[in-house]
């Protein structure tokens, strides 16, 4: 089920972004803002991210937003390099290339920054711990055309892209005073407020004091204390750990897979749940 529902997620994102005015009307003739309504939500079709004063549009989950969609990218990727990897057919290589090609596009789309870097990261160690280096080398020169597509067709500059690792950008600046907050909030407290008394549920469900950290393990920390937060990263990391073991001793092609993709997509939100709460309930959902 994984392989059809991510390519549906592909080729909707694809659509997003290529016609966006199109994709809004198909959606508006569905009854999208009538859908969300119904859910409790206040989803957005379409948003940019603004790099060095250039709007750059950014593909999303039509129910929770570009992160969300990030997240599931994120996940999908190690899987199909799994796939890829344990492919020995021709055609069945080139339909796990296409679909590993088609998860990195759209986590591109989502100009996520923090997904970007440890999709990346993750991609490469499943790449070397799965024995995957020839086959990868085989389509990098892909990877490298599709890249420069991009930067061709939106018109990025060295300029804007670099605002991506500016202190300055404004995604940026928002994270630095979360974390300040949080570690303040973490010395006042060090044992923790209680259940629910950060992340978007806070937000959402307390009338007052709720704080999202934007950082899982600063998000545990400030609900059931420090020692919790060690322990859930620690327990995180073995897990990964593990998977990574498991992938090399396994010989059946499926169970290869499963294990190259459960530690590269744990590799990936271990990242990333440092400066997102990634683990956040409507994010796993989607």
């Amino acid at each position: 089920a994984l392989i059809p529902t991510a390519t549906a997620v592909a080729v909707v994102a694809v659509f997003q972004w290529a016609l966006p005015s199109q994709a809004s009307a198909f959606f508006n003739m569905l009854n999208y803002d009538e859908f969300m309504r119904q859910l409790g939500a206040s989803g957005e079709l379409f948003r940019t991210r603004d790099l060095a004063g250039m709007e750059v549009p950014r593909v999303s989950s039509l129910v929770t937003g570009d992160l969300t969609l990030s997240y599931y990218q994120m996940f999908m990727i190690p899987f199909a390099a799994g796939l890829f990897f344990v492919a020995k057919k021709p055609l069945e290589q080139a339909g796990a290339a296409a679909l590993l090609l088609a998860m990195l596009a759209v986590v591109v789309l989502t100009v996520t920054r923090s997904a970007i870097i440890a999709s990346a990261v993750a991609l490469v160690a499943v790449t070397l711990v799965g024995r995957g280096t020839g086959k990868m080398t085989a389509i990098s020169g892909i990877v490298v055309a599709l890249a420069l597509a991009f930067l061709l067709v939106t018109g990025l500059t060295p300029t804007a892209l670099a605002g991506l690792a500016s202190p300055e950008e404004g995604s940026a600046q928002e994270h630095a005073s979360r974390l300040t907050t949080s570690v303040d909030l973490l010395e006042d407290e060090p044992l923790g407020r209680g259940l629910a008394t950060a992340g978007p549920l806070a937000q959402r469900e307390l009338l007052q004091g709720g704080f999202t950290n934007e950082s899982w393990y600063l998000q545990i920390a400030t609900e059931v204390g420090v020692a919790g937060a060690v322990l859930f990263a620690v327990a995180l990391f073995a897990t990964v750990v593990a998977a990574f073991i498991s992938s090399t001793r396994v010989r059946d092609p499926w169970l290869r897979t499963l294990t190259i993709g459960t530690a590269g997509s744990g590799l990936g939100f271990l990242m990333v749940g440092v400066v997102l709460h990634v683990w956040e309930f409507s994010s796993l959902s989607a």
